[in-house]
């Protein structure tokens, strides 16, 4: 008799484990998978970690923007991390980016260390300058993250039950 309860409970088991839904982040992985034209179940975990990935890069480039001090760097850290993550031809995206900040800061250190009536800048022009730099660079990265979400929200509705663990 006891052979038979263990056999019992073993089957009960295998059966529920067999059964269980696989749910990450709120999203039932077999209902999404069996509702839509998909390749595999990976790929559908695969965008749910793209989309972990990309709501925390958001709270980051946040918290650049209350840390002045700072701010150039942590920007440049942000951008960094969503073209390596969710853009092609990393290399050549990166390169454009320097490169626009490089001419960004040459044309706006012209109102802030290059008027004549100021005479030349120092120190306060060059922090103005960067301050300047560090709201146009945040631009650009919130730009990439608009994309991003626009792409998350039209192509993939089921992010919508997205919750964090």
């Amino acid at each position: 008799m006891k052979k038979i309860g263990t056999i019992l409970v073993i089957i009960l088991l295998s059966i529920s484990v067999a059964n269980a839904k696989e749910v990450i982040h709120g999203i039932d992985i077999d209902e999404v998978y069996n509702n839509g034209d998909w390749s595999s179940k990976e790929y559908i975990k695969q965008l749910i970690n793209d989309y972990t990935l990309f709501i925390e890069i958001k709270k980051q480039l946040n918290e650049c923007s209350t840390n002045q001090s700072d701010q150039a760097n942590c920007i440049d850290t942000i951008t960094q991390k969503i073209l390596q993550n969710f853009y092609t031809d990393f290399t050549l995206n990166w390169n454009n980016y320097n490169e626009f900040k490089k001419i960004s800061q040459k044309i706006y250190s012209v109102p802030y260390c290059s008027d004549k009536f100021s005479g030349a800048g120092g120190t306060m022009c060059e922090i103005d300058t960067e301050i300047h730099i560090s709201s146009i660079l945040n631009a650009y990265a919130e730009t990439l993250l608009s994309s991003l979400n626009n792409i998350f929200s039209e192509n993939y509705p089921f992010l919508q039950n997205y919750t964090s663990n």
